[in-house]
């Protein structure tokens, strides 16, 4: 992970429901920490443009949508930066877990 010019490490999100929501408000209070972008389909502002949300520049995104947004999104996270996920179920898909490592 690369430091912002102050120190914070920019954590953007994946999902806006209740762990989602969890996380955002952690990371926006945490110290050291700075929201990035928030991907999700909750019709908050400015969080469904997947393109907008994978070129802001990130330190880690953290997938809190589940396995349906992470087999559609995993890969090109990975592909950009540091990628956590709430959830592993997903992974437990062979086909998906592969893709996740090449990705890496």
């Amino acid at each position: 992970m690369t430091r912002m010019t102050d120190g914070a490490r920019t954590v953007s999100v994946i999902g806006a429901g209740r762990i989602g929501r969890a996380v955002i408000d952690f990371v926006g209070r945490a110290p050291g920490l700075r929201l990035g972008r928030v991907l999700s389909r909750s019709g908050l502002p400015d969080t469904a443009d997947a393109d907008a949300f994978f070129t802001a520049p990130a330190d880690l995104i953290i997938d809190t949508a589940g396995p349906g947004a992470l087999r559609a999104f995993g890969p090109r996270a990975l592909g950009c930066t540091d990628l956590w996920t709430v959830g592993a179920a997903a992974l437990a898909d062979d086909a998906l877990r592969a893709g996740m490592e090449a990705a890496a």
